[in-house]
């Protein structure tokens, strides 16, 4: 995911539901937004629950679906800002806000994709 620029503090926990890291995202269009992020809870094979602290506030739940022996993976984002300007300008910036999520969400497809190829 080339918009994930720094991951630190990272806290492994066993089966991975309760592990940590502090994370940096710089959006395409020059921002960038901080959080602590917490595995929540993990359904083996199915679903993982993350929740997010910092400059996105909420959760987030990944569901693994099997689709005719293809995998598919949603991504459900609960979040909502806390930086100040931000907040202040979504009325105006909103489509710009949308257009950067959607152009990293795809870069991160595309780079799960690339990994996954590499891997089989």
């Amino acid at each position: 995911w080339p918009e994930l620029n720094d991951v630190h503090d990272m806290k492994l926990a066993p089966n991975l539901a309760g592990s940590s890291f502090s994370c940096t995202w710089k959006a395409p269009i020059g921002y960038r937004l901080k959080s602590d992020i917490i595995i929540g809870d993990i359904v083996y094979l199915e679903s993982v629950t993350i929740h997010a602290h910092g400059d996105l506030l909420g959760t987030v739940i990944c569901r693994i679906h099997d689709e005719d022996g293809k995998t598919r993976l949603e991504i459900d984002w609960q979040v909502v800002t806390t930086k100040p300007w931000m907040n202040r300008l979504t009325f105006l910036l909103r489509p710009l806000f949308v257009w950067s999520h959607h152009a990293v969400m795809r870069s991160g497809e595309h780079g799960l994709r690339n990994y996954i190829k590499s891997r089989s």
